[in-house]
This record gives C-alpha cells, structure tokens and sequence, in this order.
C-alpha cells in the first residue's frame, strides 16, 4: 500500500540542490583548517588567523545556504512554482543520490594523488616521512582525507539522505 510520492516542484528541488551545496562548502571549509593550522607552525599565528578567515567564510556561506534555502529556492522558481513532472522520487532520494555524486565527486578527485603518495611512502619507507620534507605527511593527508571522506560518504549516502530528508530542513524544502 505503497503511495506515488507526489511530483517534486521546482522549489524543492532547487532548495535540495542548495543544501548539498552546503554540505559541499562545509566539507571544503572544514579540509582548509588544517592548512591554517600547519601555516602558524611555520611562520607564526598570524598567519593562522588570516587563513582561517576562509574556512569559517565557507562555514557561514554553509550556514546560510541552509537556513535560507527555501526562500531561496521560492524566489529561483517564480510564484507558478512547476512541478517536475518526470522526477517521481521522494526528497529522500533526491538527498541520497546529491550525497552519492558528492561523495564519489571527492573520492575520484583525491584518489590518484593518494594512491601517488602512498605509492610514494611505500617505494622510500617510512623513514622518509619528516626526513628531508617535513611536509610529507601532511601533503598525504590533504591528500587522503578526503579521498576517504568522499568514499565514506557516498557508501553511507541512502541512509544519511534520507535523515536529511526527514529533518525539519527536508521538510521546509518540502513546503517550499
């Protein structure tokens, strides 16, 4: 006694799309701050602060993305607001498939230069890691990090689409 989900309008989708946007900046805010962090221990904390400038412009820009994605999203489709006829998913979908491409979209940008850097680490040892390049180690995890964030999130991209779907967010694009 399964129902048809009701067509997807147009607002819902583009306030959907602006929070996987979000979920996007957040990501690219929170992989910045170890870069901040690492430019303080070189050339004192000054740096820091300004480098830090961007991670958090990235996490409010996230912020307010969220928050105003339906009116956002309201104002983008014009007071007829079409429905998407050929889009016959629930939110939960839509959320579940933007996670999968996002996920996937960081994996195989990072995969190849992790595989490089452990290929790397395994030919010269592990004695190489702070001998001669102290960077080593960290040019590996810019690296790895993501590569293994992007792999976990499009592994876990249903279940975590479909919360994000039925959070008071998913709903207010819903109501958009």
């Amino acid at each position: 006694m399964n129902e048809a989900p009701a067509p997807l309008r147009s607002s819902t989708v583009v306030a959907i799309l602006l929070r996987l946007f979000s979920i996007y900046w957040t990501v690219q805010g929170v992989l910045l701050i170890p870069t901040a962090i690492m430019s303080g221990t070189l050339s004192g904390w000054l740096p820091v602060v300004a480098n830090l400038m961007t991670p958090v412009l990235y996490g409010f820009l996230a912020f307010l993305s969220w928050i105003f994605a339906g009116a956002i999203a309201t104002k983008v489709a014009g007071q007829g607001d079409p429905a998407v006829p050929f889009l016959q998913i629930s939110r939960g979908d839509l959320f579940a498939f933007g996670l999968l491409v996002l996920g996937l979209y960081f994996f195989l940008s990072y995969l190849a230069s992790s595989v490089n850097w452990l290929h790397y680490l395994a030919i010269k040892g592990p004695e190489s890691i702070g001998a001669g390049n102290p960077n080593t180690m960290y040019e590996l995890s810019a690296q790895l990090i993501p590569c293994i964030a992007g792999l976990m999130m499009a592994i876990t991209s249903t279940r975590f689409g479909h919360r994000l779907a039925g959070s008071r967010g998913g709903k207010q694009a819903a109501a958009t």
